[in-house]
């Protein structure tokens, strides 16, 4: 009984030892230099290609140092920014009252329930095509004392000449219960493209020669009236999104499959979409990509997407899709694109770009003016900070931008078994072992010595 419990405290005293990941662990490392003023609390950097390439996928081996060694928590997000976003919600007014008026004008009157957000404009729906008119908007509680929201707004449709048409008018933000719209010239008097030719003769010549016109009456038809509303949102978290550049290493065509093979070179950057610039006009393919951190001679390729890609001008008709999208979160060195030519001539590419996410790490710096970054390495366990959890829930925060500095190999190496025994942490948690075990000794030893005296 008494070596299992020694057992066991060596296990703990062992996985004490071990539990922290040691600088040496780590390929590559740079300085990290703080700015010359510090904005607040939270310290920041963006991952550079550098750090892409050498992370894995969720950047389990990436570690931030203080001088002293001592391991600084931090957290790896996507950089986003905050937008304002415009919001015009449709607000249901039902029609109170209708007037014609012997001007030639109308007035339509409409209520609004208190409940309802406040109109900031309307939008006049017809069929009518060719014509201008002018709208004055008012507001009131009482339908007795009106104010003018807007006046003499013009709606139009110009079709006959050129494709321009306006049916919207916007107007002051007030909270009326009412809102009566004045419409001019509604009906209007047009000439006929059908006309009759009079000739007045003297002397069996032609003297004059006119037209008369038939006249005929067009009136203005409302189909829909649509008040809205306005209200500005801001919505947090909108990735930002960057262009990285791919190297085309080579094309290869295959005569048998009659496909055209092309590959590319990354950075392991995290890509959403690959763009492509062709030297072929009028076609249209069918492509496939798919991506590998594999070395070997015989890589295994993972399927990332396919789509249709096309250019096609015929005179003033242009028809053009060059992007596709790839639905694969994971990070790759190498690319290939696939076009399935069939029997028609090889498509190659002048270039080929991509849009990705960018990711930033988030610190708190304490004050400090200078750390390292040591990336890189195999096997090495993701970190779990109490950070993390603390910044995720926050809304984006902008801290301070620190500066990576040039990329180094690690020559650290580990210290030996003995060294690593006798560092200060270790002698303690040596020390703290022993007494359990001594403890627990002591306590095997009284419970026997008590059961000797039990029996009879």
């Amino acid at each position: 009984m008494n070596k299992n419990f020694v057992l066991i405290s060596l296990l703990f005293y062992v996985t004490l030892c071990q539990a922290k990941i040691a600088p040496y662990s780590f390929l590559y490392y740079r300085d990290l230099k703080a700015p010359e003023t510090l904005e607040n609390e939270i310290a920041s950097f963006v991952i550079n290609d550098s750090l892409y390439l050498h992370t894995e996928d969720y950047f389990s081996n990436i570690r931030l140092y203080s001088k002293d060694n001592k391991e600084i928590p931090f957290i790896i997000r996507h950089i986003t920014s905050n937008d304002t976003i415009t919001y015009e919600p449709v607000i249901h007014l039902s029609q109170h009252d209708f007037k014609r008026n012997k001007d030639n004008s109308i007035e339509v009157i409409y209520k609004r329930d208190k409940k309802d957000s406040i109109p900031v404009s309307l939008t006049l729906e017809t069929s009518k095509t060719n014509f201008e008119k002018m709208v004055t908007v008012y507001g009131s509680n009482n339908i007795k004392k009106w104010t003018v929201l807007v006046e003499k707004q013009p709606i139009f449709d110009y079709e006959k000449y050129i494709d321009v048409r306006n049916l919207t008018v916007s107007f002051d933000k007030k909270p009326f219960i009412y809102y009566k719209i004045h419409l001019n010239n509604i009906t209007e008097i047009k000439n006929s493209p059908f006309t009759q030719i009079f000739a007045e003769y003297d002397e069996r010549e032609v003297k004059r020669r006119y037209k008369e016109f038939y006249e005929y009456k067009i009136t203005f038809h409302i189909n829909n009236t649509i008040f809205k509303g306005k209200y500005k949102k801001l919505v947090y978290g909108k990735k930002v999104l960057k262009e990285y550049p791919l190297l085309i290493s080579e094309t290869i065509q295959d005569t048998t499959d009659k496909t055209t093979n092309t590959y590319l070179g990354s950075n392991r950057q995290p890509l959403n979409k690959i763009s492509l610039k062709v030297n072929t006009k009028n076609f249209k393919r069918k492509i496939k990509v798919e991506g590998t951190n594999d070395t070997t001679d015989d890589p295994t390729w993972y399927y990332l997407g396919n789509t249709e890609i096309y250019d096609v001008t015929a005179g003033d008709f242009h028809k053009e899709k060059m992007d596709i999208d790839l639905n694969r979160t994971g990070r790759f060195t190498k690319y290939r694109i696939k076009i399935y030519d069939h029997d028609n001539l090889p498509i190659t590419f002048s270039s080929v770009s991509a849009i990705g996410d960018i990711h930033e790490i988030l610190f708190f710096h304490n004050n400090i003016s200078s750390l390292k970054v040591y990336y890189g390495g195999n096997d090495i366990p993701a970190p779990k900070y109490d950070v993390s959890s603390v910044l995720a829930e926050a809304p984006p925060i902008k801290g301070s931008l620190w500066e990576l500095g040039k990329e180094y190999r690690n020559i650290e190496k580990p210290l030996s078994t003995k060294r690593q025994l006798l560092k200060p942490i270790h002698i303690l948690y040596g020390a703290l072992a022993l007494m359990i075990i001594v403890l627990l000794c002591v306590l095997v030893f009284t419970v026997k010595k008590v059961d000797e005296k039990i029996k009879p």
